[in-house]
């Protein structure tokens, strides 16, 4: 399906839908079956017109509880999308995924913009459901982003030395050095320092 053939589909949809349909293309596999299953029969209904349309099909009864019509939609949907669009469909997600820490977290995360110290404490947090979902690498990036998102730079230090420690039992030799030449960038502490400049070496 062409992206303007895309274009003329989706915008002739209720908005209602439209918002579920981005909300759908935000969320990776894992997601959609506690998004769809916090819907309310109402938000349910809102699915017919891209039933309809051939964009998506539901299905109940199969491992995966909403089809595409075309593999293409979801990643064209949601780069066409203006960020404050991309935003509320994140926050939709995570507001739904309170039983999956890790990626409420991440949601959170894709909807802020600059630091943000609860987002950050967010993924910290979640980062042993990180480890347990996507092993060490799926942890290390959690807390890379958490340090990103850290206002205060000590913090943002220890968190990536955390995820630099992830990183090493991830097995990889360049991430560790990258996270640790990071964190030595912000800290003056002198225990840190030398873990993140050993490291970073």
């Amino acid at each position: 399906m062409g992206t303007f053939n895309l274009s003329s589909i989706v915008s002739a949809l209720p908005e209602a839908t439209q918002r579920l349909l981005l909300a759908a293309a935000a969320a990776a596999p894992e997601d959609l079956p506690l998004f769809l299953g916090s819907l309310s029969e109402h938000a349910l209904a809102d699915w017919v017109p891209a039933e309809r349309s051939g964009l998506v099909r539901l299905d109940a009864t199969g491992t995966r509880p909403l089809l595409w019509g075309d593999p293409d939609t979801p990643r064209a949907l949601y780069e066409a999308a203006p960020f404050v669009d991309r935003q509320a469909a994140h926050r939709l997600l995570a507001d739904t995924l309170t039983r999956r820490a890790d990626r409420r977290a991440w949601h959170l995360a894709a909807a802020t913009l600059g630091p943000d110290e609860p987002v950050a404490a967010a993924l910290e947090d979640a980062a042993d459901a990180a480890r347990v979902d996507g092993g060490w690498a799926g942890a290390a990036r959690t807390l890379e982003r958490s340090a990103e998102l850290s206002p205060d730079s000590t913090d943002a230090a220890r968190r990536y030395l955390l995820a630099m420690r992830a990183a090493m039992y991830a097995g990889d030799g360049t991430w560790v050095g990258r996270l640790g030449a990071r964190a030595a960038d912000l800290t003056d502490d002198l225990s840190l320092s030398l873990e993140a400049g050993l490291a970073s070496g």
